[in-house]
């Protein structure tokens, strides 16, 4: 085959509801705009292309005379064949590329909690994208209730026009069919941030917390500790949408068996202990103060967590650090100007988003990256 011949990588499902010939031109659509091939350069003939992925030639057909009223592909006066059109980058892309962020809710409810450490996040993917010279779109599932065809068409909508998709987290903790579609299809590059995803066509990026808070277990053993409270999420991992499995929810099983590991007494009950109102936080918090040894440092799986618990420790008469220590996990700027300031686990979570867009443009198979947080001591405990 010679070298000037444009021969476009395409990943076609038999299975699905998607015509063939419309899964051609979208998967030729994104080719021109990945693999980026010159104007005048000949696309593969209808019949090689048909041979080559055993399809019926019409079909092919059909394909290339979509692209061409499109203006996407060309004939040549004189010259058998089709072509790549002239000025196809100008036809195919927006002014700047665009790579898609998925959250699980509305932007304005998005970042209406945990406002610093959701918004750490979106600047980090912002500010890189933005260097590349590519622009960032916001985007919705459709909805739950959405037929097969509706979410092969919101992929078919998208896959042309953007560059990758970053998910920032499921949107349900029940069964959720058109996400669950998206993440198995494979036009659109994706990455899963601070998680692992089950599916082989996501990349994922996390932080591994264990070396911080190994460090913090040797800390906490050296200022006198014998006695911890962890505090986790509400809702164990297996009630979770179970494609995407968040690396937060996993930090106080982390710090259970390193601080047991360490020498740090953690009731086991008390590693799952999980909280849904701060009412209920503060009467679990009553009962633990109660008890005949009651712990002296507590260990939060978020900042956010932490910041309640200072406020709930100081509503019971509890003094911190002096009577318990708190520690948290994220790293936000926020912790520096808490009440005391707060120990926390730092999560690089600007760095993280911004490895994202990069792993994006990469266009490489599926890919794990790992980080390691680091432990910022402050005052809050001693």
């Amino acid at each position: 085959m010679k070298q000037d011949t444009f021969i476009p990588e395409l990943s076609l499902d038999r299975n699905s509801t998607e015509p063939l010939a419309r899964q051609i031109v979208t998967g030729i659509e994104t080719a021109l705009k990945r693999q980026r091939p010159a104007s005048g350069v000949r696309i593969l003939p209808e019949r090689q292309l048909a041979e080559l992925f055993d399809i019926a030639r019409p079909t092919v057909h059909r394909a290339y005379e979509e692209l061409t009223e499109r203006g996407l592909l060309q004939t040549a006066e004189g010259k058998r064949g089709i072509f790549v059109a002239d000025d196809l980058r100008r036809k195919l892309c927006p002014p700047f590329p665009v790579i898609g962020v998925i959250i699980p809710c509305r932007f304005s409810e998005f970042t209406q909690q945990e406002t610093q450490f959701r918004l750490d996040v979106i600047s980090g993917i912002i500010d890189r994208a933005s260097e590349l010279e590519h622009s960032v779109m916001m985007l919705q599932l459709p909805g739950f209730d959405a037929s097969a065809e509706e979410v092969q068409n919101w992929i078919g909508h998208h896959a042309a026009r953007l560059e990758g998709l970053i998910h920032l987290g499921a949107r349900s903790i029940r069964d959720d069919r058109p996400l669950k579609t998206i993440l198995t299809q494979n036009r659109i590059p994706q990455i899963f941030f601070a998680g692992h995803c089950n599916s082989p066509a996501v990349s994922e990026i996390y932080c591994d917390p264990a070396p911080a808070i190994r460090n913090l277990a040797d800390c906490l053993l050296e200022q006198g500790h014998r006695n911890a409270l962890l505090i986790g999420h509400y809702r164990p991992q297996e009630e979770m949408f179970q494609e995407l499995q968040y690396e937060d929810i996993t930090r106080t099983h982390s710090a259970f068996r390193i601080f047991n590991d360490a020498g740090l007494t953690v009731l086991p009950e008390d590693h799952l202990v999980g909280w849904r109102t701060p009412e209920n936080l503060k009467e679990l918090l009553r009962a633990a103060l109660d008890r005949p040894q009651p712990p002296t440092v507590i260990f939060t799986r978020r900042d956010v967590t932490a910041f309640t618990v200072i406020r709930l420790l100081k509503e019971l008469g509890c003094k911190v650090p002096e009577e318990v220590s708190v520690v948290g996990c994220d790293g936000l700027s926020d912790g520096a100007e808490s009440d005391p300031p707060l120990t926390t686990l730092r999560i690089p979570l600007h760095q993280m988003a911004r490895l994202c867009v990069d792993e994006l443009l990469r266009h490489g198979s599926k890919r794990t990256i790992r980080l390691e947080a680091s432990l910022l001591m402050r005052g809050s405990t001693r």
